[in-house]
């Protein structure tokens, strides 16, 4: 099998798929969207790529370089990600990784490191210097990071001393891919399959006798709540594993800025007939997919009400909906409507987040536990797999541009109707202006967008402002 790789730090002249053979122990598990490690250049450099395409193996695939290491378990970017990055490639000359960089948050990308370890071979008369080096990596029992290593010790990679101990084999030089951000685990505990045959040789004390019965009541708990209510220490519970009779396990948790808020009783809405007129009009061109449609009304006319609601439906066929809001200010308030509404099925992304709770928020919606997504401009590219409605409030607002986003124009990826999924389409794209001064242009830039795409336009109330 050959993969079809782009890699990191490459410039725009050279920017373009390289064919890497697959060796045998990664066919089952790489697959488009995977990140890995490929040798590139004379020198074979390690550098990450990006798996685009899987081809079958021809008989000069034998000849390609084969790649180092698998990255992803799981594919990064699923298969409408992909063809949005070809999308963002070829509209606005970026590089395929400045494209994944707008795609995925900063905290889910990979750094390499150096690592120093000990090899099997000794050198007879080592100088001061390499057996203070083989010491230092004896001390440590593990590898060390190539850079810690040099800085620790006040040595340079060139030195005589240090290339020979590498050449001898008695230092290794390994690589290793981390991500920035961990998962964050929470460490679980359950009783062992087996647990009632090893209780026969195990003397019990009131504290485990506690533990025990209250895994009877529950399968599993978390470790600190186990010792909370057991009135008891790690140390028991750590006794009691290597005794056979409990199991730890890890349990992801997802960190975001509003788990510990108590999510507010939604307040049922009635629609006024303006709001009803005008969702009516919108959910009939959504039932037949054609193109895209702009909402105008003044400020409190309850535009959010009518895209809410809409929401719902949408979601009701199985599909997901982004809701974009032009300043991270709003992203609270916004947030808090939703989630009154639909509760932890809302993900947040905007830049207002630390690093690790916005790439747990695009696990949340990886993996699907999240189907709205409300956030400022970069939520337009959150990996929903089933895009139903994409919302943009106030949308005439200067806080959506960006470098990328204004060179392929945030109306080129959404008000363009299916230009973001012109292979997947079947989503409508809805604009709330409340105070938008230049309405009857937008309207005729969302004609010849649409027209171009779809051949079709829906325009809804629009007047003309003073």
């Amino acid at each position: 099998m050959v993969a079809d790789v782009v890699v990191e730090n490459a410039s725009y002249s050279f920017d373009i798929p390289f064919s890497y053979r697959v060796p045998g122990r990664m066919e089952g598990q790489i697959r488009p969207g995977c990140r890995v490690l490929v040798p590139f250049g004379r020198s074979n450099r390690s550098k990450q790529g990006l798996v685009l395409h899987l081809q079958p193996q021809d008989p000069q695939s034998q000849q390609l370089k084969p790649i180092k290491m698998l990255l992803d378990q799981k594919p990064l970017l699923g298969e409408e990600q992909l063809w949005l990055l070809e999308l963002l490639h070829q509209r606005t000359f970026c590089t395929y990784y400045e494209g994944l960089r707008a795609l995925v948050p900063s905290g889910l990308t990979f750094r390499l490191k150096l690592m120093c370890s000990l090899g099997e071979a000794r050198p007879q008369q080592p100088t001061d210097k390499q057996r203070q080096l083989l010491d230092y990596l004896s001390a440590k029992k593990k590898p060390v990071e190539l850079e810690q290593l040099l800085e620790q010790l006040e040595l340079e990679r060139g030195e005589a001393d240090f290339e020979q101990l590498l050449e001898e084999g008695a230092i290794l030089l390994t690589e290793q891919a981390t991500e920035k951000i961990a998962d964050s685990k929470e460490v679980m505990v359950r009783k062992s399959e087996d647990c009632e045959q090893k209780l026969e040789g195990v003397r019990l004390t009131p504290a485990r006798k506690k533990v025990l019965e209250l895994l009877e009541q529950t399968p599993c708990a978390s470790l600190k709540e186990l010792c909370y209510y057991a009135g008891t220490t790690r140390q028991t519970l750590d006794k009691m594993e290597k005794a056979g009779l409990l199991c730890y396990y890890g349990r992801q948790v997802f960190r975001s800025p509003y788990a510990d808020r108590e999510e507010e009783k939604p307040i049922p809405v009635t629609l006024n007939p303006s709001q009803q007129q005008a969702l009516d009009g919108l959910w009939e061109q959504w039932q037949r997919g054609e193109g895209s449609a702009l909402l105008y009304g003044v400020t409190g006319s309850g535009k959010s009400q009518v895209y809410l609601k809409l929401a719902e439906q949408v979601r009701a066929q199985g599909k997901g909906v982004i809701i974009l809001v032009p300043e991270i200010s709003l992203t609270p308030q916004t947030v808090r409507l939703f989630r009154s509404r639909f509760g932890q099925r809302v993900a947040v992304l905007h830049s207002g987040l630390t690093m690790a709770e916005r790439a747990d928020e695009y696990r949340r919606i990886q993996q699907g536990l999240a189907d709205v997504v409300v956030g400022t401009r970069s939520a337009v590219f959150a990996p929903l797999e089933k895009i139903g409605l994409i919302v943009i409030d106030e949308e005439q607002e200067g806080a959506y541009a960006s470098q990328l986003i204004d060179q392929c124009g945030l109306r080129g990826l959404t008000v363009g109707g299916a230009q973001v999924s012109k292979k997947h389409a079947g989503f409508v794209v809805n604009i709330g202006g409340a105070t938008c001064a230049d309405v009857l242009g937008l309207v005729e830039q969302v004609k010849d967008c649409v027209k171009e795409k779809t051949g079709f336009v829906l325009e809804m109330e629009v007047r003309q402002l003073p």
